[in-house]
C-alpha cells in the first residue's frame, strides 16, 4: 500500500483499525502493508412498505474502502417496548440495497398489523449500530375498540374510540331513520391519532346508529354504536311571578346513576349547584330579568341542555322589592346565599326587608317540595305598597 500524504510517498505503513485516511497510519512495519477491516457505518435512508403480506425494506450501501460493508441483516422488532423478533432473520450477501421479509423458508407476517425494522450493516470486522427505525403497516387496520359516546345534547353527540394499529385516517359518520327520511351527518376525517369527534346539527330525540371507519393504504375497518340525542324538552325551567323562584326540572331517568350540575346565569355572575340523582332545583331568580340554565350530568355520557328564562315582574307588591336579589355587588347577601345546598332548601327565615317608601317589612318563606311558599307582616301600617 503506498500513501501520499504531504507530497512524499509513504511506504512500509499499517492501516489501523482507527485509521480512515493516509494521515492516521503509522509506521509499524518496516517491509510491509497490512490492512485491517473496519466496522461499517450503519445503513441510513431506510424506507419500508408492505403489499400482498411481504414487508420490502430498503437502504443506501453502508461504508467504502475498509469500512465497505459485505452483507445486510434487515431485522423485525415487535412488543412494548420493541424487541427483535427471532421469526425473521434471513441476512443478505454482497452489495444488495434491498430485502423481502420473509424470506424464503420464514414464517407468514400476521394478517395486519404495524412493524417496525431496523438494519445492521456488516463485514470481517463485525455489524454496525442498526439504523433509524422504519415503519410499515400491513393489512388493513386492527379492530376498533373503545367506542363509546362521550357527551350527548339535543343535537349534538361526541363519541371517543381507542387507537387501531395501522390505520392513517378515521371517518365519523350517523344515521337516523331509514329510506327517504333518514338524516344522514358526517364527521370531520382525522389522521391516525385522532380518537374522537362530534357530529352536530342532529335531531332531538332520535336514535343514531354512529358509524367510524379506520382506513390506511390497504383497507379500511369500521365499527358501529347506537346513541340517541336528548328531547327539546328534557330540561324545563319555570319562574312564577309569585314569587320570582327559578324551578329548574331535567328528566334524569335516562341515566338515574349519575349525578347532575345546574349552572345558573345572570349578569355576567354564574353559580354552580351539585345535586345527586336528583332531577329538580329551585334558585332564587330576579324579577324581569333573563337568566342562563344548564342541567349537565357529571359522568360518561354527560347529558347536557341549557335554556334560558325572563322571570316576569314580580307580583302583587310589583317592583319595588324583591326579597331574593341575586348576589351581586352592592347588592344584599341573604342568609340562604352563603348555603343554599342546606339552610335554603330545609329551612325558613324571617327576612327584614325595606321597601321604598313603605314601613319594614317583614316576610318569612319555606320550601315545601317544590313549592316556595312565604307569609307577610308589616311592623307598621302598610302604605305605598303599590310604588
Amino acid at each position: 500500500m503506498k500513501c501520499q500524504a504531504d507530497g512524499k510517498l509513504k511506504t512500509t505503513w499499517v492501516r489501523t483499525a482507527a485509521a480512515r485516511d493516509c494521515t492516521a497510519w503509522s509506521p509499524e512495519s518496516p517491509t510491509a502493508d497490512t490492512y485491517t477491516p473496519i466496522t461499517p457505518p450503519k445503513p441510513t435512508s431506510v424506507p419500508a412498505s408492505c403489499a400482498n403480506g411481504v414487508l420490502t425494506v430498503a437502504w443506501e450501501p453502508a461504508g467504502a474502502g475498509l469500512a465497505e460493508a459485505t452483507a445486510y441483516k434487515p431485522r423485525i422488532f415487535t412488543g412494548n417496548p420493541p424487541t427483535e423478533s427471532a421469526n425473521w432473520t434471513a441476512n443478505t450477501a454482497g452489495t444488495a440495497t434491498s430485502a423481502a421479509i420473509p424470506a424464503p423458508g420464514e414464517p407468514a407476517l400476521p394478517e395486519t398489523g404495524v412493524f417496525q425494522v431496523k438494519i445492521k450493516a456488516s463485514n470481517a470486522a463485525g455489524d454496525s449500530p442498526y439504523s433509524q427505525t422504519a415503519e410499515a403497516t400491513c393489512g388493513p387496520p386492527a379492530p376498533i375498540t373503545g367506542l363509546k359516546c362521550t357527551a350527548i345534547t339535543k343535537d349534538e353527540i361526541t363519541v371517543e374510540w381507542n387507537t387501531a394499529v395501522g390505520a392513517e385516517s378515521y371517518t365519523l359518520s350517523g344515521k337516523s331513520g331509514t329510506g327517504r327520511g333518514a338524516h344522514i351527518v358526517k364527521g370531520d376525517q382525522g389522521s391516525g391519532d385522532f380518537t374522537n369527534d362530534n357530529i352536530s346539527d342532529l335531531r332531538d330525540d332520535a336514535s343514531y346508529l354512529l358509524r367510524v371507519v379506520a382506513t390506511n393504504s390497504q383497507g379500511t375497518i369500521f365499527a358501529t354504536l347506537g346513541c340517541r340525542t336528548l328531547d327539546d324538552d328534557w330540561l324545563e325551567v319555570d319562574c312564577p311571578a309569585s314569587n320570582s323562584m327559578l324551578h329548574v326540572t331535567w328528566d334524569n331517568s335516562i341515566d338515574d346513576s349519575q349525578s347532575y350540575t345546574v349552572t345558573i346565569g345572570h349578569q355576567g355572575s354564574t353559580r354552580a349547584l351539585t345535586s345527586s340523582n336528583a332531577s329538580s332545583w329551585v334558585v332564587p331568580g330576579q324579577p324581569e330579568q333573563e337568566h342562563s340554565v344548564n342541567v349537565a350530568s357529571t359522568g360518561v355520557p354527560k347529558y347536557s341542555q341549557s335554556k334560558a328564562k325572563t322571570c316576569p315582574e314580580l307580583d302583587p307588591f310589583g317592583r319595588n322589592y324583591n326579597p331574593f336579589l341575586w348576589p351581586q355587588e352592592g347588592g344584599i347577601d341573604w342568609p340562604w346565599e352563603h348555603d343554599l345546598d342546606d339552610e335554603y332548601t330545609n329551612n325558613g327565615y324571617a327576612i327584614p326587608f325595606l321597601i321604598t317608601g313603605a314601613s319594614e317589612y317583614e316576610r318569612t318563606c319555606g320550601l315545601s317540595g317544590t313549592t316556595w311558599t312565604c307569609t307577610e307582616h308589616w311592623s307598621e301600617p302598610a302604605k305605598n305598597r303599590n310604588n
